[in-house]
């Protein structure tokens, strides 16, 4: 299949550059470059030639990824009008422009930025330009990363946003990344934000399926006064997404086809067999040294010999390179009357292991249509299919990290074959071990299977009141979304097979099966199927009011906004299957004890208002005011309904004439101010799906149980209602400035922000007295607040007619602090969490290894460590407290404990973005940095210590203690005295730099008229290419633990027509 592929590009890549040969007659034409003041060519331009003896003939074009347009067949010797407009700049145009035949003529066109339009900016119900916002708001094209394959939108956006986190934990295509607005302030795992796609509420899922391809824009609202506009669901901020429409010219054609390779970032590496026995000799001669030749357990000389040459790596054998494959394609264009943008893509990708693939296929379909003079009428069709498998592993709960199957590989010893053949059939060895992670790999034991299936409808209604009053508009809006989610799952037993044994203490392997002794692995032997259909509607009206009055400019916005959702969820598990091969609830078991059914329903709904009214005069000053008000199901009737209120204000200093008469390198400078209000509802869980249980209302469970010995069921009580449930309350203060320098070639934006959350939600039975006889219910009691600053600088120079570059650093500090939160009563100082930030590590403060006997003479008499009297070769601790006493007490034990480390998530993040073009060749880069946190390694890949041949242990335990290598860098002993406990010794800092994107880009020359092609750019493409600074070294430092599956290192070829 690989190979298929591979073929099918170069294929295409050949034909395209066959088809540039193509050769068409010479006419007379328009040909030029369209640039922007700094001299960086704009994309995407649009031109517009006009016949003044005909208006009616119109030609135009776009201007390609180099800025270059041409435009043909045109009539010599006629007058012609050329214009040029590009969004956020003042139309260029040229009068009675006339043409000699067969003559070509080149323009270098510099557009000027309008200042009073600018980059629009897209927010809650509404735009602005950037020059007058007052917000918080970061955006970002999705031409930027249009050529970045992923799975997942949210994969393209880690580092390139300032103040989002985005964090991938692993790297099995089509897994979520975790998403994070700046510091989050509630309790718990941070929540994702709340989504909204073309002005449409939905969730991470949706903004996951889309590709970058149909994305035009992305809009991240960070403080309150932007998020408010979504009230009750925008306090963990708003990620807005925009996608493309048709742009004014004839159709255009693009195609994008890329194809990739994968490597781990970072493997952790475990011992060999023959280190492995060394270890294990070297632990049982410290339990045992008089009499350890004679235990059992240890690996004589002719067994460690034999594993020299004898090593069985699982993880190496079982890894395949993962591959991606993408190709997208879309149709656009607009003219007076219609507008329309029409896609598809499509994406593949396979995992480390046989039998993890992930698929995905988008198609939108976008138009917008002229009526009448003023009616206009949209329609935006979307839907999106993605199938994903996974061999099933009972113990991974359904993870997309695996880290239990993942785990079994990684640590899995080395010192015994997996399979050995017999009579032409391998089987699989089970002398060893108690499953077999091969057969789940190999799909033997079942499968994981998902497939869901998406759906929307949006009709969009424009009818414009000029006529009546000017800069009247009335909008309104429909959507219907669909979600179908279907997901079956087969979990087989199997077979292990024990083989003889040898060497001197029986520790060998061999391959003579001995099939009285087969043995069966059993986790269950069950097919379940669940079926999920959700559907969701979202209706809007909107009033839009814009006017200017000399110098006094008026914006206002009044919306009106419904929605429901509705979900079925259908159930049904069968036992016994017979054969791989019947994998159906109906060829199971027969006997009802043996399969189950079961199903869900909810409904939800809201009801809400927004308005927005926004002044400025002469664009100097400006003020604006929002509102929204809500109600919510998840509260009780009468305190359902709640008003967020937002104020911002700004002030553009660089228009006063004490400042732009003598500062003239200003070109801009923009101080601003808001204050916002935001709400958080308790329909979330911690990993962003919806908690549909109503907390002020009763509900009951179904509780198994037996009447006069025959089982029957019954009605339990849930938790204790409370009617007092309210939303969680946020509040935002940002202050900051935004300034365009040198002629606006460099532009810098930096904010200073505190929020403070109350009402929080949560449980306080710490705090409860333990006589209280209920399950006690969550209650609105909690309190947190955050801060931080943020600051982006951005460069854009043409330093000749054909080199240009740009440069792009941004910088986001935020921290939280817990306020008021669930902690008992009479807890001593040190645990006290009060005045912390939320995720702080609490462990031991390690000193050192006890090297010699000289170490263990100087410990104080009768001290021990969690229990356990020091040994050479044990990890000691810092005494710092007893259970009564704040002084040393002589021992370690919990009471020694301490916060080492204030930040487990990155408080610091940042990037560094780089570009540069030369001719038709063109490079970017991005790196990305985290900074200031820490995790805590586990300490699951030290499996000597349990003196077992099943598991093994990292390569960094071969710098291990003994009385041969007293200054190793580990501790011999991990199990004994809490060797192995959370430590400062165990303490990694998790701060990195990375390379995370490279892209270098070669736009084929075409020459004007002998070529089917607009633009033909090859590209190459890395990411996760390498750390430039990394303080962990045995696993990567974004990966969730040392056992997760790796995060995947990409190389990517790909071609980017248009035609």
């Amino acid at each position: 299949m690989q190979k298929r592929i591979t073929k099918k590009l170069f294929f295409s890549l050949f034909f395209i550059l066959v088809c540039t040969a193509m050769v068409q007659a010479q006419t007379p034409e328009i040909a030029g470059v369209v640039k922007d003041e700094t001299g960086t060519p704009l994309i995407s331009a649009t031109v517009t030639v006009t016949s003044k003896n005909d208006p009616q003939k119109k030609k135009s074009a776009l201007t390609n990824t180099e800025g270059k347009f041409a435009i043909t067949d045109l009539v010599p010797g006629s007058p012609y009008q050329i214009s040029v407009s590009y969004i956020g700049y003042k139309t260029w145009s040229i009068d009675n422009f006339m043409l000699k035949p067969a003559e070509q003529s080149s323009l270098i066109i510099s557009l000027k930025t309008n200042a009073e339009l600018g980059e629009v900016v897209v927010l809650g119900y509404g735009k602005s330009s950037k020059r007058n916002l007052l917000q918080s708001v970061s955006t970002m094209k999705g031409k930027d990363v249009v050529e970045v394959p992923a799975a997942t939108l949210a994969q393209t956006l880690a580092g390139r946003v300032p103040g989002l986190v985005i964090t991938q934990s692993g790297g099995k295509p089509g897994k979520s990344s975790s998403i994070r607005v700046r510091a989050y302030d509630g309790f718990g795992p941070a929540k994702p934000p709340l989504f909204v796609i073309d002005g449409v509420i939905s969730d991470q899922f949706a903004f996951d399926g889309l590709d970058a391809s149909e994305v035009d824009n992305i809009s991240v609202l960070k403080d309150g006064a932007s998020a408010s506009a979504y009230g009750v669901r925008g306090a963990n901020g708003v990620i807005v997404v925009t996608t493309k429409k048709g742009i004014t010219g004839p159709p255009q054609i693009n195609v994008i086809s890329s194809y990739s390779i994968n490597e781990p970032t970072i493997q952790p590496k475990t011992l060999s067999a023959y280190d492995e026995a060394l270890f294990q000799n070297d632990i049982l001669k410290q339990i045992n040294p008089t009499g350890y030749l004679s235990d059992s357990r240890y690996y004589t000389n002719d067994e460690v010999e034999y594993w020299k040459t004898h090593n069985v790596d699982l993880l190496k054998k079982y890894y395949k390179r993962p591959t991606e494959y993408r190709t997208t394609a879309n149709i656009s264009g607009a003219s007076d009357k219609i507008n329309y943008f029409v896609s598809g893509s499509f994406y593949k990708g396979t995992g480390s292991f046989d039998n993890i693939d992930y698929q995905k296929y988008n198609i939108r379909a976008k138009m917008d249509a002229k009526i009448t003079r003023d009616l206009n009428i949209g329609l935006n069709l979307t839907t999106d299919i993605r199938n994903d498998q996974k061999p099933y592993w009972e113990y991974d709960y359904d993870n997309d990290d695996m880290p239990d199957l993942y785990k079994g590989l990684l640590t899995r010893g080395k010192m015994a074959p997996d399979y050995v053949d017999f009579n032409g059939k391998s089987y699989p060895v089970g002398t060893l071990m108690a499953w077999h992670p091969g057969e789940v790999i190999n799909g033997n034991t079942g499968y994981n299977r998902k497939k869901w299936s998406n759906y929307q409808a949006m009709v969009d209604v424009n009818y414009n009141l000029s006529s009546l009053v000017d800069g009247l508009k009335l909008r309104a809006t429909y959507a219907n979304y669909t979600r179908h989610d279907f997901r079956k799952t087969l979990n087989l037993p199997y077979n292990l097979y024990i083989t003889n044994r040898f060497g001197d203490n029986n520790h060998l392997v061999g391959d003579e099966i001995d099939f009285t002794r087969t043995k069966q692995r059993n986790d269950g032997n069950a097919i379940n199927e669940t079926y999920n259909a959700g559907s969701f509607y979202q209706l809007n009206f909107y009033i839009n009011y814009d006017k200017s009055f000399g110098k006094h400019n008026i914006s206002a916005t009044a919306m009106y906004e419904q929605s429901e959702t509705n979900n079925d969820a259908f159930n049904a598990r069968n036992q016994f299957v017979l054969s791989r091969k019947l994998d159906q609830l109906s060829l199971a078991s027969s006997d009802p004890l043996n399969y189950s059914v079961g199903g869900s329903e909810f409904d939800d709904g809201r009801l809400a208002a927004f308005g927005r009214l926004s002044y400025n005069y002469a664009g100097k000053y400006l003020v604006e005011g929002s509102f929204r008000y809500e109600g919510s199901r998840y509260f009780i009737p009468s305190n359902r309904y709640a008003l967020f209120p937002a104020v911002s204000v700004g002030w553009r200093i660089s228009d006063e004439p004490f400042f732009k008469d003598k500062i003239s390198f200003v070109n801009d400078f923009k101080f601003r101010a808001s204050f916002g209000m935001t709400g958080e509802e308790p329909n979330l869980n911690a990993d962003g799906s919806q908690n549909t249980t109503l907390q002020w209302e009763q509900y009951y469970r179904k509780v198994p149980g037996a009447i006069f010995g025959n089982i029957s069921n019954g009605i339990s009580l849930g938790a204790y209602p409370n009617a007092d449930i309210t939303w969680a309350k946020k509040q935002a203060i940002d202050i900051g400035f935004d300034a365009s320098l040198f002629n606006n070639s460099v532009n810098i934006s930096a904010t200073r922000f505190m929020t403070k959350r109350n009402d929080i939600l949560g449980d306080i039975g710490a705090s409860v007295p333990t006589t209280w006889g209920a399950t006690y219910p969550l209650v609105n009691f909690g309190a947190m607040e955050s801060k931080g600053y943020e600051i982006s600088v951005d460069y854009r120079k043409s330093i000749t007619k054909d080199v240009a570059f740009n440069a792009g650093f941004n910088y986001s500090y935020a921290v939280n602090k817990q306020v008021r939160i669930n902690q008992a009563q009479n807890i001593r100082d040190y645990q006290n969490q009060l005045g912390r930030p939320q995720g702080g590590i609490m462990g031991y403060i390690a000193t050192d290894i006890l090297r010699t006997q000289a170490d263990i003479d100087a410990l104080p008499p009768g001290y021990t460590i969690n229990g356990a009297v020091p040994k050479l070769g044990m990890l000691n601790f810092r005494d710092i407290r007893g259970a009564t006493s704040d002084k040393p007490d002589g021992k370690i034990d919990v009471n020694d404990q301490e916060f080492i480390a204030k930040y487990s998530s990155p408080p610091s993040t940042y990037n560094l973005n780089l570009g540069a073009t030369w001719k038709s060749f063109s490079i970017d880069l991005l790196i990305q940095g985290t900074g200031n946190y820490y995790k805590m390694r586990a300490q699951v890949l030290n499996s000597a210590q349990w003196l077992t041949q099943e598991s093994g242990s990292a390569t960094f335990w071969k710098d291990h203690w003994t009385p041969e290598n007293p200054n190793g860098k580990y501790p011999i002993y991990v199990d004994e005295g809490g060797g192995g406990s959370a430590s400062t010794f165990w303490l990694d800092n998790a701060s990195f730099i990375r390379l995370k994107n490279l892209n270098l880009g070669w736009s084929v020359p075409l020459q004007k008229n002998k070529s089917a092609f607009k633009s033909v750019r090859l590209f190459l493409n890395g990411s996760n290419l390498f750390l430039l600074k990394d303080h962990i070294k045995v696993y990567d430092p974004e990966a969730q633990s040392l056992v997760s599956y790796p995060l995947n290192r990409n190389y990517t070829f790909g071609v980017n027509v248009t035609l």
